[in-house]
């Protein structure tokens, strides 16, 4: 590259982190907000999501074999399947499919982090910020396109295809609201990435997908999982195990 173009891209990089710097965090709009309370599957599937949210690949029912392949492809916007999609009592599997599906969308996004974390481990606080804001503008992008895909049919109609999405949409927000989490606490300092975490458990004894935030954090900012369980105290016998999990139900969503 000529020096006279590489001087102006590094001026422009140089601009954009500063511009990065001074942008005040995202706010999360009202249907987000509502989509992060609503749960993802049942809690008594619990054991299924478990054993996805750790590795388990192969879901075998009666009526249809899911592998991780297929569960892969479940993930994101439609197509999906039609062997899944057509099958004629569909809601009688969703809630064991949910439960797996749920788990593998853990279990990508815990290897996921993994990933970020050694892109970051080492990267200046100003390449940190710029791959944080990407994140979070690539999610909110998908969060919005599976919305506009699901559309303004009621629950209770909803096809196959229409509840996988609206599945997807519930684990969209949640994605996004961990950017969002960790833009803000960037502000303070590469240090604070990791920040105090009560705030994100009302129910120890139903560790949530915002458990997943913690590990995050700490793989982020290089803490020893025994130094925070230390720092944590009492909190620690809840967080040791780190599981995540939450209920899907089936209400209407609010007028917007």
């Amino acid at each position: 590259m000529p020096p006279l173009r590489r001087a102006i891209a590094r001026k422009k990089a140089q601009n954009r982190r500063h511009y990065l710097l001074l942008k005040p965090p995202p706010t999360l709009s009202p249907a987000l907000v509502h989509h992060l309370k609503m749960p993802i599957s049942w809690m008594k599937t619990w054991s299924i999501y478990e054993r996805f949210s750790q590795g388990q690949e192969m879901l075998v029912l009666d009526e249809v074999e899911l592998d991780k392949s297929s569960l892969d492809i479940l993930v994101g916007l439609p197509p999906y399947p039609a062997a899944l999609t057509s099958l004629e009592h569909f809601e009688d599997v969703w809630e064991s499919i949910a439960g797996a599906l749920h788990g593998r969308m853990v279990y990508r996004y815990k290897l996921e982090m993994e990933g970020q974390a050694e892109r970051m481990r080492g990267a200046s606080e100003g390449d940190v910020r710029e791959e944080l804001w990407r994140m979070y503008a690539s999610l909110l992008k998908q969060y919005k396109q599976l919305s506009a895909a699901l559309g303004a049919t009621p629950m209770y109609k909803y096809s196959p295809t229409e509840t996988i999405i609206y599945a997807n949409v519930l684990w969209a927000a949640r994605l996004i609201s961990y950017a969002v989490e960790d833009i803000r606490a960037l502000i303070c300092g590469y240090s604070y990435l990791l920040r105090p975490m009560t705030e994100h458990y009302v129910d120890f004894q139903a560790p949530t997908p915002e458990s997943l935030l913690l590990c995050k954090r700490t793989i982020l900012v290089g803490i020893s999982s025994q130094s925070l369980m230390n720092e944590l105290g009492p909190l620690s016998v809840h967080l040791s195990s780190f599981k995540s999990h939450s209920m899907l139900t089936l209400s209407p969503p609010p007028e917007l």
